[in-house]
């Protein structure tokens, strides 16, 4: 197991023995807007990972002369 791995493993294992009564409730509208948000988050984490992945493969396999032969015509 990595060493992420075991911190993640410890962590939950901490969490759970470290157990305490908690006087909260959340709505189904809360759970939703939550829900909303992460997937929001990761689909703009895609979005801004596709872009920069883009940019680093244009600039080391970009051919200088075809954008500007493109146009001339």
């Amino acid at each position: 197991m990595n060493s992420l791995g075991a911190i993640l493993v410890s962590v939950f294992i901490v969490l759970v023995i470290l157990e305490a009564e908690v006087y909260a409730y959340l709505d189904p509208g809360a759970t939703s807007f939550l829900i909303q948000i992460v997937a929001a988050g990761i689909v703009a984490a895609a979005f801004f990972a596709r872009r920069f992945l883009q940019r680093i493969y244009l600039f080391f396999f970009h051919r200088r002369g075809s954008h500007d032969e493109r146009i001339k015509k």
